[in-house]
Parts: structure tokens; C-alpha cells; sequence
């Protein structure tokens, strides 16, 4: 998993804990967005203790399985992250984090961060393997 921030937010740059909360709520929205997807393609009315189906071969299920490993990379600008979020909004599980600007940001809700994956690694190459580590 490949997780983008944003390093032109200042505010949020001198911030640790936000920084940490924000890719914490994208890796999580990624997650969950998948777990999601696959609970509804089920078609499954809503049971508390269903298990879903699982693809061994899938990259979510080997991640969760095997390593977490998350790469945390940054872009320049919100212009940047929205053009990348428009490269993978269709290939890859993702997470596109809005933040509502309550803490941060002067009450103006920004974008801070994509969560991309999991995928394989080669799955990256020619999307972020460009970028350079936060």
C-alpha cells in the first residue's frame, strides 16, 4: 500500500499527529471500502457475524495475511494528488481523504491524502514509484 500526502499543507506538516491521522483514516477507508465492496457483491442481506468470501490470490487478502507493508510518499500540491487519484480511481482499491478543516485548514475542507492499494508492488511502477518518501 502506497499512502500520498500532501507536503505543500504547512499547517499540517508541522504536525505530526495530524499527519498520522490523516493516512490512518485513508489506509483505513481503503480497507474498508474494498471489505465493503465484496460484502455487497455477495448480495448477502446484512448478518453481524457473516464471513465473507475471500480471494487467497487477491492483494488484499495476501497483504492482510502477510506483511501491512505501507509506503508513505509525498506530492507538491492538491493538484498533484487529485491527478494521481484520477490515474487509480479505476484499477485500485483507494482512499481519496477530504478533511473537514476542523482542526487544520481554517474550516475549509482539504484534500490531504490518497491511500492506493494494496497492490503487488509491480502494480506501482509508472504510478508512485516516482515520488519520494515523506
Amino acid at each position: 500500500m502506497v499512502i500520498v500526502v500532501r507536503k505543500d499543507l504547512k499547517e499540517m506538516m508541522k504536525k505530526k499527529g495530524k499527519i498520522a491521522a490523516q493516512v490512518s483514516h485513508a489506509v483505513l477507508g481503503a480497507i474498508l471500502s474494498q471489505t465493503h465492496r465484496e460484502y455487497y457483491e455477495t448480495q448477502y442481506s446484512f448478518e453481524p457475524n457473516l464471513v465473507l468470501p475471500i480471494d487467497f490470490e487477491s492483494p488484499l487478502t495476501i497483504w492482510l495475511n502477510n506483511s501491512f507493508t505501507k509506503v508513505c510518499v509525498g506530492v507538491n500540491s492538491e493538484q498533484e494528488l487529485l491527478d494521481l487519484y484520477e490515474k487509480v480511481k479505476d484499477n485500485f482499491i483507494h482512499k481519496l481523504i477530504l478533511d473537514d478543516g476542523r482542526t487544520c485548514f481554517n474550516n475549509i475542507p482539504t484534500y490531504t491524502c490518497l491511500a492506493i492499494g494494496p497492490a503487488f508492488n509491480e502494480d506501482f511502477v509508472g504510478i508512485t514509484d516516482h515520488l519520494s518518501l515523506l
